[in-house]
């Protein structure tokens, strides 16, 4: 993994890696954890919650590439959408870490994830 984390395609390719790697190790890969950190930003606006995610990858990692590599953004329905594949994938725990705006974007994750 380079900085920034794991792009999301990485990710959806070492899902049945990992999942092999279980069943070679007599674990029951449907009760073990798989995680994934998503670096996120909810907009109404696209373009705003892409620049927020590019930002982040900029300051803070120094690679603005993982804007679309690692992150998500977009619009509420684009997000769920996103989520909702790295889940087809496999993650069962996603670990959601939005970038700016923290409460205004706690409260449209938890729409895109039907808790509100």
């Amino acid at each position: 993994m380079g900085s920034g984390g794991s792009s999301n395609a990485a990710f959806v390719r070492s899902v049945p890696i990992l999942r092999e790697a279980l069943e070679k190790a007599v674990r029951d890969p449907a009760v073990f954890s798989i995680s994934k950190r998503v670096f996120v930003s909810v907009d109404e606006r696209p373009e705003t919650a892409r620049a927020e995610l590019h930002r982040w990858f900029t300051v803070v990692y120094r690679n603005p590439e993982g804007t679309d590599a690692s992150g998500i953004h977009g619009t509420p329905e684009t997000v769920r959408d996103r989520l909702e594949e790295l889940v087809a994938a496999g993650a069962n725990h996603l670990l959601l870490n939005p970038v700016a705006r923290y409460a205004e974007q706690l409260e449209a994750l938890a729409a895109v994830a039907g808790l509100s």
